[in-house]
């Protein structure tokens, strides 16, 4: 809860942010949706989850992983101790999911070996639209 609580304090007044694109990556440290691991316990709590959606709601963000991700390999930690316990806890966050093109593709990175991470690999496309309104 006190995560919870530290995240939201810093949130107090998301309006003035107007149009502002907000990209939010990296190490989380949580686990949101039971399907992105597979130890339950790494699951935060249903009064986290609430607080947390209501920060994303807010900044009007929503996670990358089912609009350019959803590859095989969904887990970004591995347990050196538990060889079987794997979490997504590395995610992106993105305030305008609907201008992307679909040329944008986010990955995991399986390729570093030194970390119990592998990063996200992502690249960001504006639509052919998006980018023609705006002008």
């Amino acid at each position: 809860m006190e995560r919870s609580r530290i995240s939201y304090s810093t949130l107090h007044s998301p309006s003035n942010l107007g149009d502002a694109r907000i990209l939010l990556c990296g190490d989380f440290n949580m686990v949101d949706f039971e399907k992105d691991c597979t130890t339950a316990s790494s699951v935060i709590s249903s009064q986290e989850n609430m607080v947390w959606r209501e920060i994303l709601d807010m900044l009007m963000c929503k996670d990358l992983w089912g609009y350019i991700g959803g590859h095989t390999l969904r887990s970004t930690y591995h347990s050196r101790s538990h060889k079987k316990a794997m979490s997504r806890l590395d995610r992106c966050y993105y305030s305008h999911v609907p201008a992307l093109s679909e040329a944008s593709k986010m990955w995991v990175d399986a390729t570093v070996l030194l970390s119990d991470h592998n990063p996200l690999v992502i690249s960001l496309k504006r639509s052919w639209l998006e980018s023609m309104c705006s002008i």
